[in-house]
């Protein structure tokens, strides 16, 4: 009776474990099956508090997409402020909706003068997009963000829009993407943080995340695709550029992050190296003893981490009128 407990015991484990790494990173709480049916919509239904749900005409599509907007303190208020615009990727098998615990901290960072004011937008990242325009799939949600939803947020809303006062931040599979997109797009983006972002090795990604099959619906199983779209391929390839860029750089990863099928923690470690390799600045902190999770980072790290984006846009904020004051920044 013992050993045949075991034994289905020991077959559940395998089953659940095997389960795991073929859960794209993010929300390892969410269904794989439900991820992948959410995955081909381009509109997601419900907000987080202190944020607004939109939709917009994405001509990459041909319909409408979602996304969520944060406004800042002094947003109506101040007439003729104008505002950073920071972009916020959710993880794997995520929404807008996953960036919540972003948006309360932000909010709370601004009103104590740690932040200044901004603008942040989050975008509709589908379940397992890698925030790519995929080969096989045909969903270009690369090209959705980083045009047309790009554009759609500086034409309505009163943002400085400039390169160096936009930026994104990311996490997991969304790391992933604001580092993709903020070193290839250096003409949009001056500044990235990446919380936690998967940034392994090309192989691991051709071979190890859910057994190749993003590498080949994603990617086309064309390994040039996918160097032309990883983090540390990216910098490899363009690394005077980037430099030659300023692009502000930051991440943050915990020492516990060594799961998923995958070693964030060392890839981090790894990327930190690279970047230092090729004389590219960044700011790099490690939170002990948290393991994949955002929220787990920040509170870990405290108000150091918003000293990034105060050192980066702090001066253009005073300047546009948008710093908080003491009375915008009263709940």
């Amino acid at each position: 009776m013992g050993n045949h407990s075991l034994s289905k015991a020991t077959r559940a484990c395998g089953l659940a474990a095997a389960l795991f790494l073929l859960i794209p990173f993010g929300h390892p709480s969410t269904a794989l099956a439900k991820g992948r049916q959410e995955a081909i919509s381009w509109e997601h239904s419900g907000t987080v508090p202190m944020t607004t749900h939109k939709t917009f005409f994405s001509a990459a599509i041909g319909t409408n997409a979602s996304y969520l907007v944060y406004l800042p303190p002094s947003y109506k208020e101040a007439d003729k402020a104008r505002y950073p615009l920071l972009f916020f990727y959710h993880g794997g098998n995520g929404s807008p909706m996953a960036g919540d615990g972003f948006v309360a901290k932000l909010d709370d960072a601004i009103r104590r003068n740690l932040c200044p004011e901004v603008i942040c937008v989050l975008p509709n990242g589908l379940a397992a997009s890698w925030y790519v325009d995929s080969l096989s799939t045909k969903q270009p949600v690369e090209t959705v963000i980083v045009k047309d939803l790009y554009d759609e947020v500086n034409s309505r809303y009163k943002t400085l829009g400039t390169r160096e006062t936009t930026g994104i931040v990311g996490f997991s599979m969304g790391g992933n993407g604001a580092l993709h997109h903020a070193l290839e797009h250096r003409d949009k983006y001056g500044l990235v943080w990446g919380i936690s972002g998967a940034v392994q090795d090309r192989t691991f990604f051709m071979n190890t995340l859910d057994k190749g099959r993003y590498f080949t619906s994603l990617y086309g199983g064309d390994e040039a695709y996918l160097k032309a779209h990883h983090p540390p391929s990216i910098v490899e390839a363009h690394h005077e550029a980037i430099k030659a860029a300023g692009i502000k750089i930051q991440l943050t990863v915990g020492d516990d992050d060594t799961g998923r099928g995958g070693n964030i923690y060392q890839a981090y470690l790894n990327f930190s190296a690279l970047l230092k390799k090729y004389d590219i600045p960044h700011t790099f902190y490690v939170a002990p003893g948290v393991g994949h999770s955002y929220n787990g980072v920040i509170n870990t790290l405290g108000d150091k981490v918003w000293k990034f984006l105060k050192d980066a846009w702090g001066e253009a904020s005073r300047k546009s009128g948008a710093m908080a004051t003491s009375s915008s920044a009263v709940r």
